[in-house]
């Protein structure tokens, strides 16, 4: 398994089953599409797109490949709310987003399976 060097700490709450989560637990290596919410301000300090126009405090999402790094050798279950890092793969210029107390959910399909609230960004 190849661990991402880009890491950011995040107090993720995995959905419970009968809110629209996951049915099964989840260990580390667990890949979901996770996505991070940003608003316009946020994106005009990036500057990277062309000839796009969005709405004053619209929010947007940004898609990451991340794997879900757990500092413990068990299953975290639907439900439970958990410390843990995110390594992002080929992060560039999105870690500007990485910023504390921004938010990010994870996905499976279009079904939403955890949200999370960014602690600290970096290895």
């Amino acid at each position: 398994m190849i661990i991402p060097e880009t890491k950011i700490t995040i107090l993720f709450k995995f959905l419970s089953t009968e809110n629209g989560g996951r049915k099964n637990g989840l260990t580390t290596g667990y890949r979901p599409n996770v996505v991070f919410n940003f608003t316009e301000e946020m994106l005009n300090l990036y500057k990277t797109v062309e000839n796009g126009y969005f709405l004053p405090g619209e929010i947007r999402t940004l898609n990451a490949d991340v794997m879900f790094i757990f500092t413990h050798d068990r299953w975290i279950q639907p439900g439970e709310i958990i410390e843990c890092k995110i390594g992002i793969y080929n992060p560039g210029g999105v870690s500007k987003f990485f910023i504390p107390g921004n938010f990010l959910f994870a996905r499976e399909g279009g079904r939403i399976i955890g949200i999370g609230n960014i602690i600290s960004a970096g290895t």
